[in-house]
């Protein structure tokens, strides 16, 4: 029975992986869709007092075009547009 029951919360929790990646974004002119990987960064506090909140951001992938902040794409978690060129 413990056995059955490890195999159904790894396979719950790999379909919830997959699942959590969701959509891509819009895709516009200099945008190729945002990333559908994203990291979760914890808040932090800066050295100067600051209190930085927690936010999303795309993983790293040698790419400015399918970033949240790049014009074209759309941050799934906030809904904001992409202001920025991409530089590379």
């Amino acid at each position: 029975m413990r056995k059955i029951l490890v195999i159904v919360t790894s396979l719950v929790l790999l379909s919830s992986t997959a699942f959590a990646k969701g959509s891509r974004g819009s895709v516009g002119a200099s945008g190729t869709g945002s990333n559908g990987s994203s990291a979760r960064v914890h808040g932090y506090t800066k050295k100067n007092g600051k209190q930085v909140p927690s936010y999303s951001r795309t993983t790293p992938d040698g790419t400015q075009k399918n970033n949240y902040s790049t014009k074209g794409n759309t941050n799934t978690a906030t809904g904001k547009k992409g202001t920025r060129n991409a530089k590379k």
